[in-house]
């Protein structure tokens, strides 16, 4: 690369690689354990008392070279949290998950 104003044969900077041809990537979730927080909502009438375990989820990043076996991860820190309802970090998937807070509204109506 050379610079405008420089003498025609006046180079700073000169390298054949073109760059990869194609890039796969692949998002997930990755839970944090470390600062999760554990608590046990007390007991009502209609509900027992359960354990939740609110845990910190940052977005990990897999990406590599189509040509290439070599794979790099990036995360991007906290992004948001995910509520469970076990305090066993094993045991925090899809079936232990509880629904997100937020106001509640009823399917079909506007309003």
């Amino acid at each position: 690369m050379a610079r405008p104003d420089a003498p025609e044969r006046e180079v700073y900077f000169t390298d054949t690689w073109r760059g990869p041809r194609q890039m796969h990537g692949l998002l997930y979730p990755n839970l944090q354990k470390d600062p999760a927080e554990v608590t046990g909502p007390s007991a009502t009438a209609k509900r027992p008392s359960q354990v939740v375990a609110t845990v910190p989820v940052e977005a990990l990043f897999a990406i590599g070279r189509a040509t290439s076996s070599a794979i790099d991860l990036l995360t991007t820190g906290a992004v948001g949290t995910r509520r469970y309802r076990s305090r066993n970090p094993s045991q925090w998937n899809v079936g232990t998950a509880l629904p997100k807070r937020g106001p509640r509204t009823t399917p079909g109506k506007r309003g």
